[in-house]
C-alpha cells in the first residue's frame, strides 16, 4: 500500500496536469480493503481432535477408554496406524477435561483396522489363548536373545538400504564354520534359519511379526560375499548385506501377505480360515513339493530381486549380472522341499491352485486341476489399504547390518522396552512406584512430568513417539545424540 501511493505522488509530481485524475482515481482505491488471512483452506489439512471428561486418581487405564469412546463417538475416521496424541491436564478440578488429536484416514480400509475388527468381531478365527514371547525354529544358536527392537521398513525404495549398506564390514570369528553352519541350517529350514514370522492369528498384539536373528544375517551376508568372490564377482560386503536382508524380508513379508489375505477373507465372509488353511494345508503339506506357501514365498523373493530397480543397482556394482544371477538362485535353492520349488511361481497354475488352498482349506483342489479363477486375491490390487509397515520387524540379538539398519532415523521404527527406560534415566526420570495402574509404570521427570510407560515389550510405534514427545526430541537427535549413551 505504501509503495502503491508513494508511485501515485511521483506520477503526479511530474505530471502536474494528471492531479485531478489521479484524484479522482484515488478516491476510488483508497484505502484498498486490507488482506484478510483465515483458516478455512487449511482445514482439511490438519488432525482432528475430541475432548473427553477426565476423573483424577483412576489410572492411565481409565484415560486410555475416555478417550477411545470420545474418538468413537466423533464419527471421525481413524488413524492409519493407530497413532493418537492426548494430553491430560494436572488439574483436578471438577469439568476438567483431557484432548485427544489424530491425522483421519479417509482411503481404503487399513490392515491394521482390519485385524482390530477381525479379532472383535471374529474371535473364533484365533487361537486361544494367544501365543506370547517368541516361537524361533528350533535350530541351534550361538548367542542369547536379547530384547528387541523394531525396524520401519516401509515401502522404502531399495536403492535406500543399499547406500546405508554400502560400507559395511563383516569379520566374523571362525566365519567359514559359521558358514557352514548356516548352510546345513537353510537346507534344513530355508530363509527361516534366518527370520521368521509369527502371525497374528496365533500371536499376541506384542509378539506377532517378522523376526530376524541379528547374528544369522551377517553369516548369509558374508555367505553371499564369498560366493560372489568365488565367481570372480568383485563387490563390497555391503553387496552381500543388501541381497540378505531383502531376500529374506521379502520371503517373510509373502507370509505376513498371506496372512492379510485370509484377514481380509474372513471379514468378508465372517467364517474362520487362518487356523484352517495352517493345519488343513500348511502343516499336511510341510516339506513336500506341493508346499506352495514356502515355494511362491521363495519366487515372490526372486521376483523382488529380478525388478528393474533392482537389476539397476546390480549393473552399477558389477558388470556380470548372469554370475549373480546364478548365485542368488542357488541361495534359494538350497533349502528344503517345497522352498526349492520356487520355480513353480512362473507358472499362473499355482497361483490358482494357492489361492484355492487359502479359500478351501483343502490341500488338493479336485477336478478341474486348474483351481477357482481367484488368483488375484494375493497377485492383483488389493480391497484394502496394506503396508510394508504395518508388519512389525524386528531383531533378536546383536549384529552388524542391524545395528546399521537400526540406526537410521528412516529405519527405526521403536527401541527396546529396556532402551527406553535406559533414555528415560538419562534425563533424569525415576520410576514412581506409587504411580502407574495395571499394564502401565509411571516415571516422574525432574519438572514432576510423568510418563506412563507399557509394560509390554517393544512398545508400540505411537508410545515411542509419544515418548519423544515427552523428551521434547525427535527421532535422529535420539539415534545420534541419546542413543550412544545409554
Amino acid at each position: 500500500m505504501r509503495r502503491q501511493k508513494e508511485k501515485d505522488e511521483a506520477l503526479v509530481s511530474s505530471h502536474p496536469e494528471m492531479a485531478s485524475v489521479m484524484a479522482k482515481a484515488a478516491s476510488l482505491r483508497w484505502p484498498p480493503p486490507r488482506p484478510v488471512v483465515t483458516a478455512e483452506c487449511l482445514l482439511a489439512k490438519l488432525p482432528v481432535a475430541v475432548t473427553f471428561a477426565v476423573s483424577r486418581g483412576r489410572g492411565p487405564g481409565h484415560l486410555d477408554t475416555w478417550a477411545i469412546k470420545a474418538i468413537a463417538a466423533s464419527n471421525v475416521a481413524p488413524s492409519r496406524d493407530g497413532s493418537y496424541m492426548g494430553v491430560v491436564p494436572s488439574d483436578s478440578r471438577p469439568g476438567t477435561r483431557g484432548i485427544v488429536t489424530w491425522t483421519p484416514h479417509n482411503g481404503l480400509p487399513a490392515y491394521p483396522e482390519i485385524r482390530c475388527a477381525l479379532e472383535a468381531r471374529l474371535p473364533a478365527a484365533f487361537r486361544r489363548p494367544l501365543n506370547k514371547g517368541l516361537a524361533r525354529p528350533k535350530l541351534d544358536s550361538t548367542f542369547g536373545f536379547d530384547s528387541p527392537g523394531g525396524l520401519n521398513h516401509g515401502d522404502r525404495d531399495p536403492s535406500e538400504n543399499i547406500q546405508e549398506l554400502s560400507d559395511i564390514r563383516l569379520d566374523l570369528p571362525d566365519a567359514d564354520r559359521q558358514r557352514e553352519r548356516l548352510d546345513a541350517e537353510r537346507t534344513e529350514a530355508g530363509f527361516e534359519a534366518i527370520a521368521w514370522y509369527q502371525p497374528h492369528h496365533q500371536w499376541t498384539n506384542d509378539t506377532w511379526g517378522i523376526y530376524f536373528d541379528a547374528h544369522k544375517l551377517d553369516v548369509l551376508a558374508y555367505s553371499l560375499h564369498q560366493d560372489f568372490m568365488s565367481r570372480g564377482v568383485r563387490v563390497s560386503q555391503g553387496f552381500g548385506a543388501f541381497l540378505a536382508f531383502n531376500l529374506t524380508y521379502t520371503h517373510e513379508m509373502f507370509h505376513a501377505r498371506v496372512e492379510a489375505t485370509l484377514s481380509w477373507l474372513e471379514l468378508t465372509a465372517m467364517q474362520p480360515r487362518f487356523l484352517r488353511y495352517g493345519s488343513g494345508v500348511y502343516d499336511a503339506l510341510r516339506e513336500t513339493p506341493e508346499w506352495l506357501e514356502e515355494a511362491l514365498a521363495n519366487w515372490t523373493a526372486w521376483e523382488w530381486f529380478k525388478s528393474d530397480v533392482v537389476q539397476s543397482l546390480v549393473a552399477r556394482w558389477t558388470s556380470h549380472q548372469s554370475r549373480v544371477d546364478r548365485i542368488v538362485e542357488a541361495a534359494l535353492d538350497l533349502s528344503p522341499p517345497g522352498y526349492r520349488d520356487w520355480r513353480v511361481g512362473a507358472a499362473t497354475s499355482a497361483w490358482r491352485t494357492f489361492a484355492t488352498q487359502l479359500i478351501t482349506g483343502k490341500p488338493k483342489i479336485g477336478l478341474p486341476r486348474l483351481g477357482l479363477p481367484v488368483g488375484s486375491v494375493l497377485s492383483g490390487p488389493f480391497a484394502y489399504d496394506s503396508r510394508p509397515a504395518d508388519v512389525p520387524l524386528r531383531f533378536i540379538g546383536r549384529g552388524v547390518v542391524a545395528d546399521v539398519l537400526q540406526s537410521r532415523p528412516a529405519s527405526l521404527n521403536v527401541p527396546s522396552r529396556r532402551e527406553m527406560e535406559r533414555a528415560l534415566k538419562h534425563f533424569g526420570h525415576s520410576l514412581d512406584p506409587s504411580g502407574g495402574k495395571g499394564s502401565h509404570e509411571q516415571w516422574t521427570g525432574p519438572d514432576n512430568r510423568a510418563f506412563y510407560l507399557p509394560k509390554r515389550d517393544p512398545v508400540s510405534p505411537g508410545v515411542f513417539k509419544t515418548f519423544l514427545h515427552h523428551l521434547g526430541i525427535d527421532k535422529a537427535t535420539y539415534i545420534h545424540a541419546v542413543r550412544p549413551k545409554l
